[in-house]
């Protein structure tokens, strides 16, 4: 009897996070399909009156930076694949992605001096509600990315194996959907929630 051990097509970290950002998909969706029916049948000019109007071209400009941390993750993935050390762009994806939030929270903290709250309005409330998530699932995407670099310093003999190993034992495939789906996801936020 001829028993061969097949392998799985994606390895389980893979998969599961494919699963979940299906899930996530759906979260933001029912999130901004909420935000536009409200928009649509607020019977006034949206944002409502006396609220302060979002800073359009500054989180333009903080958004380059989420942008440069995908461009970072994608050569710290070609870097993986080609088995060199991607330390430096996993750092760079990580100080971009990390600045992105620190903008975004300086954002918050004036847009609430301006009165601004998530009681203020449902203009308010679902800013908050949106870009708040989205900033969780970025905090959440930087542990990840951190834990990952973590890995790659304790077990460095982990970029010299087969790719399929390196798929199976390394945090970073996983991770990389995970902080590609945040970088991705926050341009439809951009042009639904600000403009």
């Amino acid at each position: 009897m001829n028993q061969t051990k097949s392998r799985p097509l994606v390895s389980n970290p893979i998969l599961g996070m494919v699963f979940f950002l299906g899930t996530e998909i759906m979260f933001f969706a029912a999130f901004i399909s909420a935000y536009l029916v409200n928009r649509a049948n607020a019977g006034f000019t949206w944002p409502p009156p006396g609220q302060p109007r979002l800073p359009i071209e500054a989180t333009a400009f903080n958004s380059l930076f989420l942008i440069i941390s995908g461009v970072t993750l994608i050569v710290a993935w070609i870097a993986f694949k080609n088995k060199t050390q991607i330390h430096k762009w996993l750092w760079l994806t990580l100080g971009c992605g990390s600045i992105f939030v620190l903008l975004q929270g300086a954002e918050w903290v004036r847009l609430l001096h301006f009165g601004l709250t998530v009681s203020s309005s449902l203009y308010g409330a679902f800013f908050y509600l949106i870009v708040g998530a989205h900033a969780l699932h970025a905090v959440a995407g930087l542990l990840c990315l951190l834990s990952v670099l973590r890995q790659f310093q304790n077990q460095p003999n982990l970029l010299k194996m087969p790719f399929a190993i390196q798929m199976a034992q390394s945090f970073f495939p996983a991770a990389a959907l995970f902080w590609g789906f945040v970088v991705l996801v926050w341009p439809i936020i951009y042009l639904t929630v600000y403009l």
